[in-house]
C-alpha cells in the first residue's frame, strides 16, 4: 500500500520521473515500476483528468496549498447572474466588470473557470 501510495502522490504532484513514457531511461523512478505499476499510472492518470474535465477544475492546482485569505475581492469577467453564497446563504448578483469581496470558498470554482478574475492588490514599498 506504500508503493501505490507513493505512485498516486507521484500522479497527483505530476513528478515528471514516473511519466517518462516509452523511452525509459536507466536508473529513473519509472524505470523501477513493473508494468502493473506503469498500467496503473496510466488509468490514475486517465481518471484525475476525466474526473476534472467533468467538474471543469484543474484538480493540481493549488488544492494543496490553504488559501492565505477566507476573504478575496474578485472582478466579474462573464456574466454569472445571482449566485447563491452557500457559506452564508445569501445571494450576490455577479454582473460584468463589478467588484466583490467574497469568501474564497464560495468563488473559487468560478476563479478557476475563468469566470472571475482574483484582484490582487499590490503594496508600494518607500
Amino acid at each position: 500500500m506504500n508503493r501505490v501510495w507513493r505512485i498516486e502522490q507521484a500522479c497527483w504532484k505530476r513528478d515528471p520521473t514516473i511519466f517518462i513514457g516509452e523511452t525509459e531511461e536507466v536508473g529513473t523512478t519509472a524505470s523501477f515500476l513493473s508494468e502493473a505499476e506503469r498500467a496503473y499510472v496510466n488509468q490514475y492518470e486517465a481518471l484525475i483528468t476525466w474526473y476534472g474535465s467533468v467538474f471543469s477544475l484543474d484538480l493540481r492546482s493549488a488544492l494543496f496549498v490553504p488559501p492565505k485569505e477566507e476573504f478575496i475581492e474578485v472582478r466579474v469577467l462573464e456574466d454569472c447572474g445571482d449566485i447563491v453564497m452557500a457559506s452564508s446563504g445569501k445571494s450576490v448578483r455577479l454582473a460584468v466588470g463589478t467588484l466583490h469581496y467574497l469568501n474564497r470558498i464560495d468563488v473559487e470554482a468560478l476563479i478557476q473557470q475563468g469566470k472571475l478574475e482574483h484582484v490582487i492588490h499590490t503594496s508600494s514599498s518607500r
